[in-house]
């Protein structure tokens, strides 16, 4: 059972996620340039699924 208190709120997951996915792209782009980068490859980067 979670305290509701130490829960981080949606909003904070969501920017968290947003940030990981933002520094993956760019990190990917620079490895692998425009034609490499793929949205499967910056999701396994940012450690997040594809959906």
């Amino acid at each position: 059972m979670s305290d509701a208190s130490t829960r981080v709120p949606q909003q904070e997951r969501s920017r968290a996620t947003q940030a990981r996915l933002l520094e993956a792209t760019v990190e990917c782009l620079v490895e692998h340039g425009w034609a490499g980068t793929t949205t499967t490859l910056v999701a396994a980067r940012a450690g997040v699924s594809r959906g």
